[in-house]
């Protein structure tokens, strides 16, 4: 079952997302720290690895922070393959 934990509803179109997403509450609290998430875990593909935490999946107009994954620009074209792969894969399909 999924459900919505957060809904930040009534800005203005002509706002920008990143902006919208420096104004809004739920920023705050990632930035301070405030947020209550569950601790980090390892992967079952990866029973072994390190600890995982939670982050947070963005697009590009976002800032790239510890909580927050970003895709690579793809701006010029010049990403190489490991980029490719990692825009591809981790952050999603069509990003």
């Amino acid at each position: 079952m999924l459900r919505f934990i957060y809904v930040n509803i009534g800005s203005n179109g002509r706002n920008s997302d990143g902006g919208i997403w420096k104004e809004c509450e739920l920023s705050s609290l990632f930035e301070q720290a405030q947020i209550n998430l569950s601790s980090p875990f390892t992967l079952p593909c990866n029973p072994d690895g390190p600890p995982m935490p939670y982050h947070l999946i963005s697009d590009e107009a976002f800032p790239l922070k510890t909580f927050m994954m970003k895709p690579y620009p793809r701006g010029d074209g010049g990403l190489c393959h490991a980029e490719l792969v990692y825009n591809y894969c981790k952050v999603g399909h069509g990003v």
